[in-house]
């Protein structure tokens, strides 16, 4: 995530452009990793608002679950 530009749009704690990673992880569980690569590869619309995730289509599959499996880790409730 450090070699990408996630923490132009995304903070661990708060929101910045997009939701906090812990929003993220509180509302996804490990059932949705698929869903939740493919919007980090391909980007989406609509999931959190109006604002588009941008796609990153030079990040492996390996790479983006891996940042999944990050993110999930960072669940509160």
């Amino acid at each position: 995530m450090q070699k990408s530009d996630c923490f132009a749009c995304h903070k661990t704690d708060s929101k910045l452009l997009g939701p906090s990673y812990q929003e993220i992880a509180n509302k996804y569980t490990a059932a949705d990793t698929d869903m939740m690569v493919t919007h980090i590869i391909d980007g989406s619309t609509g999931v959190w608002g109006d604002l588009q995730m941008t796609p990153h289509p030079g990040l492996s599959t390996a790479d983006a679950k891996a940042m999944v499996d990050y993110i999930l880790t960072l669940k509160t409730n």
